[in-house]
C-alpha cells in the first residue's frame, strides 16, 4: 500500500511533535521528582510519556487505527464531539 504523500506528511508531522515534547516532558518529571511545584503528579506525567511513546511507535510503524468521521481512540483515549475521555 502506497501512502498519498500528504497522509505521510501529516504522520511525520506527528512523530516530531512527540519527539519535540519528550524532552521538555522528561525534565518536568525530574522536577517533580526534585520537589520543584509545576502542573501534574509524577505518575500523571509517566503516563502521558508512556502514551506518547506508544503513540509515536504506531506512527512510526504505519499502525494507526484508522480515522473515523467524529471519533478516534488512540492510546486508550476516545475524542467524541471534541471532548477527550480516558477508556
Amino acid at each position: 500500500m502506497v501512502l498519498k504523500r500528504n497522509k505521510l506528511y501529516k504522520v511525520r508531522e506527528l512523530i516530531e511533535a512527540i519527539e519535540n515534547v519528550m524532552p521538555e516532558l522528561e525534565k518536568e518529571i525530574e522536577d517533580r521528582k526534585k520537589g520543584v511545584p509545576g502542573y501534574g503528579e509524577v505518575d500523571q506525567l509517566e503516563f502521558i510519556k508512556e502514551e506518547l511513546e506508544e503513540l509515536r511507535r504506531l506512527a512510526v510503524e504505519n499502525k494507526l487505527p484508522p480515522k473515523k468521521k467524529g471519533h478516534y481512540n488512540i492510546c486508550g483515549f476516545s475524542q467524541m464531539d471534541g471532548k477527550l475521555n480516558h477508556l
